[in-house]
């Protein structure tokens, strides 16, 4: 680590540009607590190891796996239909 410089931080769940999501929407509005889409990452002192999917570039651990759900649009749409919610593509898309 150099001093007076940020650190390089790896994107564990980047999105894409034409995509828009709100954690406070979620969290304050819709009551969800971290643990429904992030799994039980608060129990432990080390985060997973960053792997880097080579073909699209995205952070691996969308795809899910030790217990936590994956972070795909298929996986918001199940759980936004599960809540009663239906909402309009632009809500999410840019």
């Amino acid at each position: 680590m150099t001093p007076q410089r940020e650190p390089e931080w790896l994107v564990y769940a980047r999105q894409p540009e034409n995509v828009y999501f709100s954690h406070i929407t979620h969290t304050k509005r819709g009551n969800l607590q971290c643990e429904r889409c992030h799994g039980n990452q608060g129990t432990s002192n080390t985060l997973p190891p960053y792997q880097q999917d080579r073909i699209s570039g995205y952070s691996r651990d969308i795809w899910g796996h030790a217990g936590r759900p994956a972070m795909t649009m298929d996986a918001c749409v199940a759980c936004h239909r599960q809540s009663h919610l239906e909402h309009s593509c632009l809500d999410c898309h840019k």
